[in-house]
């Protein structure tokens, strides 16, 4: 008595079942045998194809984006910032992210600036933590 319903179908159909791929049989095997290509050629040629496909698809031309609000407020204070330095100012107004239309001081001899209200609330919050420290202690 016949249990599995495939070999049936395939019984009554008058088919056979389809014909197995040997374990680890592939197209580059066969090259290896035919053109004399071993493990390091064959990978080296995949990679190579890889690489080639990657540069093709980074080759494409990009439209040009604009630039950020972010970039542009940091563009004009670094250039607000350098103009006050060869002016020998300490000090320019600038855009803050926090805190809108501000004074910046110049610090690090004229490499960063720093807006004075960000400045004065990192400084106290500095002094709170020294002094939660210093009680711990």
């Amino acid at each position: 008595m016949r249990t599995n319903l495939d070999h049936d179908v395939f019984m009554k159909k008058g088919k056979s079942e389809p014909d197995q791929i040997p374990f680890g049989y592939s197209e580059l095997s066969h090259k290896r045998k035919t053109e004399g290509y071993n493990a390091q050629s064959t990978m080296r040629e995949i990679m190579f194809s890889s690489v080639q496909e990657s540069k093709k698809n980074k080759s494409a031309v990009k439209p040009a984006q604009a630039p950020s609000p972010e970039r542009l407020r940091r563009d004009a204070n670094n250039a607000a910032r350098i103009k006050a330095v060869a002016e020998g100012k300490s000090e320019f107004q600038g855009q803050c992210a926090h805190h809108g239309q501000q004074t910046f001081k110049i610090k690090s001899k004229g490499e960063e600036h720093i807006c004075i209200i960000c400045r004065d609330k990192h400084s106290v919050k500095q002094t709170i933590k020294r002094r939660k420290k210093q009680v711990a202690a």
